[in-house]
């Protein structure tokens, strides 16, 4: 009968599940306010709990003879509750079932116990002191009471053993759970710890029983269906030793259904998948047919269902959070294991990346040891060009003998009196030999146009070696700047994320008291800016909600960066919302109106908060301007995107321009950087027209001396910072607005005056109406491309 209408309370309140979220949180206040009108705080509600559970320690026996857990606790609890109470509390407990004897023999050991603690400080030496003045006092009561026998000194020596024993094992779980070490995750020992106190915690509650409703047996089959829940089968079994274990210790009766609780809770976490209900069916249903086989008593029965279906009513109304940390607790080798494989991997790959970098410095370095500057044609080139021109032109002539033999000095001086003149630039084939070359060459010709020929073929050498080793430095400089990444990325690989897992599991425990089921959390953060990431286990509608408890959890104002629901999960991925946000305009005109622009722009939004804004004006203008300007642009995207370093950015860049064999290719380049959640803002500029920012009546011009990119190996980088808050204007543009007939002083005084006369407009307006003044001031004949971009910063 019981078990027909088991099921009807728990239909009911899953139809209620769907309560909304306001009235939950409003229930919470309430309570809330209660406890603070009965100025109940919750470290009193700790402490009452704390004082309840050694009450039902100390009542706990070994075969009623022995009373030692009331020590147990004592010996934690007395460093942060009241210790006189804490004795009340055990004596007590202790009344009825021990004599008054053995109740002040107790009360004594304490009293000693608290005297002499002081002096040793780790657990074990306490749990020394404590079993030490037990056995002491025991031997001293045995010796008056004259029952001094070699039985009696046994079992009391036993008992200070176990005494000694249970304060060690308790210590691996109350170093977590009473303040002295918070951690998140607790390992085996530490498990192995908490199962045998909350076995010896269900063994008090058997004594507490009210109209054939006992609470070991209510509270010990909640337990096997919350661990069945959160863990499965195996926490199943294991929830059900501890549950029979307790029973036993207890002096309860135990039925042959009470030895098979292991396999019960086993066969019920088979369908943990399946939902409470479903568990909650099996358990009754298997609990209910192994009992009435093994009972003789219908009044038995009748109790066991009692007691079974307020379990299984307590376990349905208890909230997922509860499950969830159960599973958490009992994670075996969980977190811990996995943790330390993610240390593995993050110090084999910091080892990697610092041989990576060794290397990169290693091979930058051999690049350096093998530059050379080569202008002239050294000795041995010049004895090669000798032995060719013998071979070509004098060989065959018939006065060989007297030019390379007779008169060897004269005439190897004599060549290398033109090469010299070559090499300044002073011979050319017109050019007679000497003086009185006839008086010792009679192909001077012939002679002259092969030295040239020659000189040209190693000038061309000497030019595509140079060009090499040109090549090679800036591979040397590039390769150094690789090794400073990899270094730098291995110092972060090793850094600790501690902070980390603390918000991810805040944000799980949140999640959850809002009757969420989450899946996974994870949590970045990047220059202090944090993205979250969520996968929950049902379709998820109140998005709204769960924005404002992490804003308020974490302190951040977040946006919502991606949304989707799919095979009743939800996905959802939130980023910091930024301070600031940059309005962006543009205007654009070519030279003689041509369809092709030589410069090249872009605006870039990045994941991280930041905002770029690229300008690139080629050198020249048509399609080959336009060409350098967008290979610049592109290049500097891909690289940003990748997180690049600026100065390594700036460098490649202006390496892959030198380096182009078949056309020198400059640029001139504006880079601005804009920290949307800080105002922050990084300036660079490489060979361009100024920048300029307007604050409220002030225009601040932003300046750069130096010479386009591609054009110098050594390219100086400064990168000016500046600050931008709301309604700043920020304006940049190539040097297209300079003509031959203004000075560019006059030029950068013309559009500071124009931007000051500019309020309440927007970027696009502003950059149409500078275009507009600049041709208006030079009517409409701009000597060149003329782009101007305009950012416009506003709160968001």
């Amino acid at each position: 009968m019981y078990v027909i209408f088991l099921f009807f309370p728990i239909s009911l309140y899953n139809k209620g599940r769907g309560i909304k979220l306001q009235r939950r949180i409003c229930m919470e206040g309430l309570l809330k306010n209660y406890f603070q009108k009965m100025n109940i705080s919750k470290r009193k509600l700790k402490n009452l709990f704390l004082y309840f559970i050694q009450y039902v320690f100390a009542g706990v026996g070994i075969l009623g003879w022995s009373y030692p857990f009331g020590f147990i606790f004592y010996v934690f609890g007395a460093e942060f509750l009241n210790k006189l109470f804490l004795k009340i509390v055990i004596m007590a407990s202790l009344i009825g079932k021990v004599s008054n004897v053995q109740i002040i023999e107790y009360v004594v050991i304490l009293y000693l116990y608290d005297k002499i603690k002081d002096s040793v400080s780790s657990v074990p030496k306490k749990a020394i002191v404590l079993s030490g003045i037990n056995l002491v006092l025991d031997l001293i009561v045995l010796y008056f009471d004259k029952s001094f026998f070699t039985y009696n000194i046994m079992l009391t020596t036993l008992e200070s053993i176990a005494i000694f024993s249970l304060i060690c094992i308790s210590d691996r779980f109350f170093k977590v759970t009473l303040g002295r070490q918070k951690r998140t995750n607790i390992n085996n020992e530490e498990v192995v710890s908490l199962l045998f106190l909350i076995t010896i915690m269900f063994a008090g509650f058997g004594n507490i029983n009210i109209s054939g409703l006992n609470l070991l047996y209510i509270v010990g089959y909640i337990f096997v269906l919350l661990m069945g829940y959160s863990g499965g089968m195996l926490h199943g079994a294991l929830a059900g030793c501890v549950v029979s274990a307790a029973i036993v210790i207890s002096g309860n009766d135990f039925s042959q259904y009470h030895l098979l609780i292991p396999i019960v809770g086993m066969l019920t976490g088979m369908f943990k998948t399946l939902g409470k209900t479903t568990m909650s069916i099996v358990f009754c249903v298997i609990s209910v047919f192994i009992y009435i086989l093994n009972s003789v008593f219908i009044i038995d029965v009748l109790d066991f269902i009692k007691n079974l279906i307020i379990a299984v009513l307590l376990f349905n109304i208890f909230p997922i959070s509860i499950s969830k940390g159960l599973e958490k607790i009992f994670r075996i080798n969980g977190a811990t294991q996995i943790d330390k494989e993610i240390s593995k991997v993050k110090t084999e790959v910091a080892i990697k990346l610092d041989n990576y970098a060794e290397s990169f410095l290693q091979l930058a370095g051999l690049y350096e040891q093998v530059l050379v500057d080569k202008r002239n044609i050294n000795k041995n080139e010049a004895e090669k060009v000798f032995n060719l021109l013998i071979k070509k032109v004098c060989n065959n002539c018939e006065c060989f003998n007297k030019c390379w033999q007779s008169n060897f000095y004269t005439t190897s001086r004599n060549l290398y009196e033109i090469m010299d003149e070559m090499e300044k630039g002073n011979a050319s084939k017109d050019n007679s030999l000497t003086e009185e070359s006839n008086s010792w060459c009679i192909n001077e010709k012939v002679l002259l146009e092969n030295i040239t020929e020659l000189f040209e073929i190693y000038k061309s050498n000497i030019y595509l070696s140079n060009k090499i080793q040109k090549n090679k430095k800036l591979l040397s400089g590039q390769l150094y700047e690789l090794a400073e990444m990899a270094q730098n990325i291995s110092k972060e690989v090793q850094t600790g994320k501690e902070t980390i897992y603390n918000i991810e599991e805040n944000i799980t425990v949140a999640l959850e008291k809002m009757e969420i089921e989450v899946q996974e959390v994870l949590v970045m953060i990047n220059d202090g800016k944090y993205k979250i990431e969520l996968l929950l286990n049902e379709n998820i509608n109140m998005v709204d909600f769960i924005v404002k408890e992490l804003e308020c959890l974490l302190n951040k104002k977040l946006k919502i960066q991606y949304y989707n629901k799919e095979n009743e999960t939800t996905k959802i991925v939130f980023v910091q919302k930024e301070e600031y946000n940059v309005l962006f305009g543009a205007a654009q005109s070519s030279k003689d109106n041509s369809y092709i622009c030589g410069d090249s722009y872009k605006y870039i939004d990045m994941e991280d908060g930041n905002c770029v804004i690229v300008l690139s004006d080629g050198m020249g203008t048509g399609a080959n301007a336009e060409r350098e300007s967008k290979l610049t642009i592109e290049l500097i995207e891909k690289f940003i995107k990748l997180g690049f370093s600026k100065n390594f950015i700036m460098h490649a860049i202006n390496s892959l321009l030198i380096m182009n064999t078949n056309d020198e290719l400059y640029a001139t380049l504006d880079l601005l950087i804009i920290d949307r959640n800080t105002g922050k803002m990084e300036i660079i500029k490489v060979g361009s027209f100024p920048t300029f920012i307007k604050k409220q009546n002030d225009v601040e011009i932003i300046t750069s001396e130096s010479a386009p990119i591609g054009v110098l190996d050594d390219l100086n980088i400064e990168i000016i910072e500046k600050t931008v808050s709301t309604e700043d204007i920020i304006v940049t543009m190539t040097d297209g607005a300079i003509s031959a007939n203004i000075k560019a002083e006059e030029i950068k005084q013309y559009i500071s005056e124009v931007l000051q006369n500019l309020y309440n407009n927007g970027p696009q307006e502003i950059a149409e109406y500078i275009m507009c003044r600049i041709k208006e001031k030079y009517k409409d004949e701009v000597d060149d491309d003329l782009t101007i971009l305009v950012g416009k910063v506003v709160k968001n």
